[in-house]
């Protein structure tokens, strides 16, 4: 069975109240098209992903103005979150990171120090926008 492709026809604009730009990641386009909704009416910049794969090649295109990567812990068979924030992390180490799993082990987090927070799944959706704001700012603390 093949990995299905992302429709990135409704990338969130970028507005004059641009808060930051967030990648996205999950194999699911039906929750990177809520996330995106969800974060585009707060004036976010979205980058979304449905591969690790791709969320690298996003990465090498923006990797400067990247400032929080929320991804899915479990990518089907295109790889894995946790993964893709270690490495991400070793090149932004002031990269905060919200992994989203419906199925985590809690050690799974212990070697990212404070850097990864884990959201589980399903969620409220009006959490969101506080775990976000609070991830940006605790990036001035990782150094």
């Amino acid at each position: 069975m093949s990995t299905p492709l992302c429709d990135h026809s409704s990338l969130a604009t970028l507005t004059e109240k641009k808060l930051a730009t967030i990648l996205v990641v999950d194999d699911s386009s039906d929750i990177l098209d809520l996330i995106e909704l969800a974060l585009a009416r707060r004036q976010y910049k979205v980058l979304r992903a449905c591969s690790e794969a791709e969320a690298l090649r996003f990465w090498r295109e923006n990797a400067g103005a990247i400032d929080l990567l929320i991804t899915d812990v479990k990518l089907g068979d295109s790889g894995s979150g946790l993964d893709l924030a270690e490495r991400l992390q070793a090149l932004k180490p002031n990269l905060p990171v919200l992994a989203m799993s419906g199925f985590l082990e809690a050690e799974k987090l212990r070697g990212f120090s404070g850097k990864v927070q884990y959201l589980q799944k399903p969620f409220a959706w009006s959490d969101l926008p506080g775990r976000i704001s609070n991830l940006l700012e605790s990036r001035k603390c990782f150094g």
